[in-house]
């Protein structure tokens, strides 16, 4: 059985709450599925992190760093 390598996907991000929503949900909808989604943020005053940690929630792919 041939295991598909691991595709990391960085996502730095600050104040960026009105397009980080449609940006994981077009990575998790990507054909390819062996991927981890990396999200960065630096420091958002916005709706950014309570985006993030939903996300989180729903998909282990996604790891969130303040």
């Amino acid at each position: 059985m041939k295991i598909d390598p691991l595709v990391s996907v960085l996502i730095p991000v600050y104040n960026g709450a009105k397009y980080l929503e449609l940006t994981i949900k077009k990575l998790l909808d990507q054909d390819y599925q062996n991927i981890e989604i990396i999200i960065s943020d630096n420091n958002s005053e916005d709706a950014t992190k309570e985006i993030c940690l939903k996300f989180c929630k729903i998909d282990k792919r996604i790891k969130y760093f303040k």
